[in-house]
């Protein structure tokens, strides 16, 4: 009966795979526009500036893996980021059976349908191949092969920073146990990146911590409310999901409370390996955005990263509420349609795919349609990393599509050049790039060449109406 269930959720899940995968190649737009093409690059042109295999921001194992799939294009990329996803949704089914869950099929759901992982799908961003990382080791450690679970978990960080730390929240799971050996491997993938940038780039042994992307003191994506990511859960893993997030919260720390000292060993599991680590990974980014620390926007995209541990715990709260009708099978039948009828419906609600270019990206596509159009006899400067990808141009050299980083030393009047043109816009240009729309209105140095504005006006997360200035050098 076991495999025959797990036979019917691998056709699903493959037959879905095939669904979601055709909607992710006809999609035009993505939910991250700026930083997914930015992903994308740096793992496409690697290979020509082999140091981006270690770039931090870019996260070195992310590029390892990407990079080979990205010489196909963007929607190669996408594809890769599909089939992760749904491999991550078949290990959580799997850790749910290994950990004892009568039904564990709704898990595929939960995972999939969240609305924050169903749209990430849809790009070339971190956190879906986290996930699959982490919910695999994890699968693997609760199966006692600890050293897989942990080799595989030590290259966490290098897909996102917070590997760091979830880590020593999960290592203390092996000196319990005694696995001293398989412990020492979770610092694998440290030793063997510090080791890389050591010879290869950096020349500094601790060149993972030095070159850190993300300070701990940015002031300008400000903060927010500590209950922020709480109260999107709409859009993060869906009301119903949700609901049966908090059900699922409550029923095993009841159940701890309960046989503290003798609770049974897949729920003591559960509760060190897939719960903690889940409340830690939301209170350390609730925290982040409430103190306005580590370059955190507040970003609800992050929980992506932890889906297939949220909804483990959230098919433990649907199974106790489904109990609830245990006595009347037409009840429980009923209710338990709902609820995953319910959670399919979510994310469409919010990003149906295909997806269309989001209004900032579509003003973006018009500026490079009209960059390919207009003759432009200098260099092109520009903030928002679409310029280059929609260009297909290397932004890691010299050329003439060129990313403008500020230099404290400098203002864009010194280090342009006659008829270069600069592409200003308020949302990258204004905080990433530091540099105010005033030190381009000296009409000494700059004249405006054109202005794009939204069909509809939208405001940037800083309460500024979204616009694209273009300025010539003089």
């Amino acid at each position: 009966m076991i495999f025959e269930d797990n036979n019917r959720v691998f056709f699903f899940l493959s037959a879905a795979a095939v669904i979601i995968t055709i909607l992710v190649v006809l999609s035009t737009g993505a939910y991250q526009g700026g930083d997914t093409f930015q992903h994308f690059m740096i793992a496409k042109w690697s290979f020509e500036h082999p140091y981006l295999f270690l770039d931090h921001w870019g996260k070195p194992f992310f590029t390892a893996l990407f990079a080979p799939v990205s010489q196909w294009g963007y929607t190669a990329a996408k594809v890769l980021n599909t089939l992760l996803g749904f491999t991550a949704a078949w290990y959580a089914y799997l850790t749910a059976k290994e950990l004892g869950h009568r039904l564990a099929w709704p898990v595929v759901l939960m995972v999939i349908c969240a609305p924050i992982y169903f749209i990430h799908l849809n790009s070339a961003m971190t956190e879906i191949l986290f996930s699959t990382v982490l919910i695999v080791s994890t699968y693997w450690i609760i199966k006692e092969r600890w050293v897989l679970g942990a080799l595989l978990l030590s290259y966490l960080p290098f897909v996102r920073t917070e590997g760091f730390v979830l880590i020593p929240f999960i290592s203390l799971w092996f000196l319990y146990h005694k696995k001293f050996i398989p412990f020492l491997f979770l610092g694998c993938g440290t030793i063997v990146y510090s080791l890389l940038g050591y010879f290869f780039y950096f020349h500094d042994i601790l060149w993972v911590f030095h070159k850190n992307p993300y300070e701990v003191n940015v002031d300008y994506y400000g903060s927010g409310n500590w209950h922020h990511f709480i109260s999107t859960n709409y859009v993060t893993w869906g009301v119903p999901t949700f609901i049966a997030l908090c059900t699922g919260y409550y029923w095993i720390f009841r159940s701890w409370l309960r046989h503290s000292g003798r609770m049974e060993k897949t729920l003591s599991t559960e509760l060190a390996l897939i719960v903690s680590p889940a409340l830690i990974f939301l209170m350390f980014h609730s925290l982040a955005w409430w103190l306005g620390k580590l370059a955190s926007v507040g970003e609800i995209r992050v929980l992506a990263s932890l889906m297939p541990f949220y909804a483990i715990t959230a098919n433990r709260g649907l199974m106790w509420m489904n109990e609830r009708f245990k006595s009347e099978e037409k009840k429980s039948l009923r209710f338990m349609t709902f609820f995953c009828v319910s959670v399919l419906v979510m994310p469409f609600l919010f990003f149906p795919l295909p997806l269309r270019r989001l209004r900032g990206q579509e003003v973006m596509h018009r500026v490079s349609e009209w960059l390919e159009n207009t003759p432009i006899n200098g260099r092109v400067w520009y903030f928002d990393p679409q310029i280059a990808f929609e260009a297909e141009a290397d932004p890691f050299i010299q050329g003439n599509i060129r990313p403008y980083f500020p230099k404290q030393d400098s203002v864009p009047a010194q280090r342009m050049w006659q008829n270069d043109i600069i592409i200003w816009d308020t949302h990258f240009a204004a905080n990433e790039g530091r540099t105010p729309l005033e030190l381009l209105s000296d009409t000494a140095s700059f004249e405006l060449l054109k202005q794009f504005d939204p069909e509809k006006p939208f405001q940037t997360f800083d309460g500024f109406n979204y616009e694209v200035k273009i300025f010539r050098r003089k």
